[in-house]
């Protein structure tokens, strides 16, 4: 259908054949950014020929198999319906039942409240039940029957056995269950095995699942099923129950897929990703990259709303730490998880924890009494939080600091999204600060309440005239339901509090948290009213700081006076010290041009990347001016093209080691872009001959000279014959056929200085297969100490590169300078640092 409307124009249902061939580009041929181009093509089309009667046949797809490569997933959910209207409406039954059934499944996955989604997906059933499709209704009673185990935490939570689905009665039944059922309902399944600590099942099932790939082909579930195959693969060589080898297989292959559907817009899936990744690590000993792989993929859930997600981070970092014996880090991260599932609604995930950390966190659930209040939906209180944020409130007396500490300990500690901060002043209310997760926090905003539109105005004077909490689990459904902010802001839950000393009103706050009903309990107001007698204290404090600065500033014009006098003395020395600046000045700019000279000497990145796959360079001077640089070219050989590249470090670094980077570049190009020596071994030699000659060695018995690291690459049919030749440098080179690393040692001995005149290098020559890693570098990696004067090293370089190789060039950078920060902590760097990465 593509080719016909390419050859002989496009007809009203060409829009569907654009939809699903671009989820063949997508998936199949792996060309998401054209597919994302693709598919906004066919809603063009769709849009330009305006066809009702194919509107739910078009979007079922569109919004199915595309629209999760470009859009987050809560931004398109509502368009299910509106298709599934129009399709009844036209009489395209099937299709309005389809995209009834999705819209229940993506309601699920997207981090919306259980409570809240419940009665939806409960009435789009019964919706569905009337178009009588019964494979379409089977495939949408799945996830309410899942919702349904979670909310009221059934005793085998895992089983889909109840009023709306029932698997053991599937399987038993006489014929064969479609495919496209099986394929969906064992996507939840492996995210109920999982959350549950199933992990050998949820493997089995995992592989079982293979035969029904074509079932799902282009579906955001085949992301889901990939994700928890990898992450109980790796759970389960943890455990010693799998081999390294095959876990890691399966990982790599997971993430390839989470970021091939992810490079136009990565907001839906990089969390599994992160995840995935810091567990990788985690087999690997790397227990600090593992960490802060887990925290970036919890702040990426958390940022695009994947609220059971955020809960899945903490979980997975929770037994990091328990591994590693950090009980008090392992403690806080359970219950962060617990409370996220809480927020999320699933009180079966909530209990499970309890349950299963109970020696860590000190407390079980017993009673599963389903028609008490709602258990506590925060967590159990942190004295240690309390006295940390005591302490901070404790330690500040500038009122524009403490207001800006206030509000995130308030926000943090209360599980709000949305808080503002009233100063009452001289009997009068005035709003001084906010934050939402949406905005940055503003602060100083002086505005007057009466004049407001950032909270209810009826409940801050209420708190005000009575001095007591309000705390509304429901606030459309309260007495201050007619407020104008909340008519019309709609916001869920609301806390507001006075905070007062000595009897006296010193301001009052006000919270929202917009993800759920209930979400102030009891524990957290108990954290706060902890908190407020600190936070009175404090603003009392600040603001006598603030008068006591006023008075500061009245005998600040007394001193004035006598700081005219020492002005008049220091004229004196101005004079002289703006000679010494100026010498200063003239110095800096030289250095500063220098810079300039030498980066426009260096080769562009993308000048070696037109012959080569891919490729990075990592540059780091020490100072303003580097003695280190790399060196590139390109030159038509004897018998085919060569490409020539060298990682050199030269004596000393900053201005002087500038100097010999220049000579060196200088002489490189001379022998060979003039001279054309090609071969490794004489290019070193010609240029330790040079190097001697130009600094005139042997008469003023300078010293001075580089290391370098030097390779020549030539292609040869489908291999790559690699010629390298080293001064004190290595080179390293990662062959993924082999998984190895192997590190090829140069001469001990550098070019120039005053031992010899003529110099003998080795030329090494290694055939090698195309995707091979190569990677010059100088010295000043490995040697970089941190703040316990530990080297970074060569074993940890070697473990890191083999990490790496599998990477793009760019995030093959990424990581090497994280690594690189991570092992410093704040110490200096001490040397110039280059290093090169080539793949062949």
């Amino acid at each position: 259908m593509t080719k016909l409307s390419l050859k002989y124009g496009n007809s009203k249902i060409s829009c569907i054949a654009f939809a699903v061939f671009s989820v063949i580009l997508g998936v199949k041929l792996g060309e998401t950014k054209n597919a994302a181009k693709l598919s906004e093509i066919s809603l063009d089309l769709f849009k330009l020929f305006s066809n009702k009667r194919t509107h739910a046949k078009f979007y079922m797809p569109y919004l199915t198999l595309t629209k999760h490569i470009k859009d987050p997933i809560r931004n398109y959910i509502d368009d299910y319906i509106s298709a599934y209207r129009i399709g009844v409406e036209t009489g395209e039954v099937e299709w309005g039942a389809l995209c009834l059934f999705k819209h229940n499944y993506l309601l699920f996955h997207c981090g919306k409240n259980l409570n809240e989604i419940w009665p939806i997906i409960k009435k789009n059933c019964e919706s569905g039940k009337e178009l009588q499709q019964s494979l379409t209704l089977e495939l949408m009673t799945i996830p309410v029957q899942v919702v349904e185990n979670l909310l009221f935490s059934k005793e085998d939570v895992h089983v889909l056995e109840g009023e709306f689905y029932n698997e053991i009665q599937i399987q038993n039944q006489d014929k064969e269950p479609d495919e496209l059922s099986l394929f969906f309902y064992t996507t939840f399944k492996l995210n109920l095995l999982y959350r549950f600590g199933r992990y050998n099942e949820t493997f089995t099932v995992a592989k079982k699942m293979a035969k029904y790939y074509e079932a799902g082909f282009g579906l955001i579930e085949v992301i889901y099923w990939k994700f928890y195959e990898a992450l109980a693969a790796l759970t389960l060589c943890l455990d010693k129950e799998l081999s390294k080898r095959m876990s890691t297989k399966i990982a790599k292959k997971a993430i390839k897929l989470i970021k091939n559907w992810s490079l136009v817009y990565d907001g839906n899936f990089r969390h599994f990703q992160l995840i995935l990744e810091a567990k990788l690590a985690l087999i690997n000993h790397k227990h600090q990259l593992a960490i802060s792989l887990y925290v970036e993929a919890i702040k990426s859930a958390e940022k695009y709303k994947f609220t059971q997600d955020v809960a899945l981070g903490y979980e997975e970092l929770t037994q990091l730490y328990i591994s590693v014996q950090e009980d008090n880090l392992a403690k806080k991260s359970v219950n962060n998880a617990i409370a996220a599932y809480e927020i999320w609604g699933s009180k079966a995930n909530s209990i499970y924890l309890k349950r299963h950390y109970k020696d860590l966190i000190g407390f079980d659930v017993i009673d599963n009494d389903l028609d008490k209040p709602k258990a506590n939906v925060g967590h159990a209180i942190d004295i240690s939080t309390v006295i940390k944020a005591s302490q901070t409130l404790s330690g500040e007396i500038k009122l524009e600091r403490l207001l800006e500490k206030m509000l995130r300990i308030l926000i943090e500690n209360a599980g709000a999204e949305y808080g503002v901060l009233v100063e009452n002043r001289d009997k009068k209310l005035f709003v001084q600060a906010k934050w939402s997760t949406d905005e940055d926090l503003q602060i100083n905003l002086n505005e007057a309440l009466e004049v407001s539109t950032k909270l209810p105005l009826s409940i801050v004077y209420y708190v005000q005239r009575s001095h007591e909490i309000i705390v509304l689990d429901d606030a459309m459904s309260s007495n201050f339901s007619t407020d104008t902010y909340i008519s019309g802001k709609l916001p869920k839950s609301i806390l507001c509090f006075p905070i007062i000393n000595k009897g006296e009103l010193k301001g009052v706050v006000y919270l929202e948290n917009n993800l759920t009903t209930g979400a102030f309990t009891e524990d957290r107001l108990e954290v706060l009213n902890m908190l407020s007698s600190q936070l009175a204290i404090s603003l009392e404090n600040a603001f006598l700081y603030e008068n006591l600065e006023a008075k500061v500033e009245e005998r600040t014009v007394e001193v004035e006076a006598q700081k005219l006098k020492l002005e008049k003395q220091a004229e004196t020395l101005q004079e002289a010290n703006k000679e010494i600046s100026l010498k200063n000045e003239h110095i800096t700019s030289s250095i500063a041009y220098a810079k300039t000279i030498q980066q426009a000497v260096l080769p562009d990145i993308q000048q070696i990347k037109q012959y080569v796959q891919d490729a990075f360079i990592l540059y780091k001077p020490k100072d303003v001016v580097s003695g280190d640089f790399f060196w590139f070219t390109h030159v038509n050989g004897d018998s085919s093209p060569k490409t020539i590249v060298a990682a050199v470090d030269c004596t000393g670094h900053g201005v002087p080691g500038a100097f010999m980077s220049m000579i060196g570049n200088t002489l490189l190009n001379e022998i060979v872009n003039q001279k054309r020596i090609t071969n490794t071994e004489e290019i070193l030699e010609e240029l330790n001959r040079r190097v001697r000659e130009s600094l005139k060695q042997s008469e003023k018995k300078n010293n001075d000279g580089m290391d370098m690291c030097l390779c020549c690459i030539e292609q040869k049919g489908d291999e790559f014959l690699l010629s390298f030749t080293g001064a004190k440098r290595p080179l390293y080179i990662f062959n993924h056929q082999t998984n190895q690393l192997v590190e090829i040692n140069g001469d001990r001995k550098s070019i120039g200085g005053i031992k010899e005149n003529d110099k003998q290098f080795t030329r090494q020559e290694v055939m090698l297969a195309k995707g091979t890693n190569v990677y010059l570098t100088t010295d000043g990696f490995v040697d970089q100490n941190n703040m316990e004067r530990r080297k970074f090293g060569t074993k940890l370089l070697r473990e890191v590169l083999t990490q790496v190789s599998g990477q793009s060039g760019e995030e093959q950078l990424r990581i090497l300078q994280r690594s690189l920060k991570q092992h410093q902590r704040g110490a200096q760097q001490r040397d110039d640092i280059t290093m090169i990465g080539l793949k062949l």
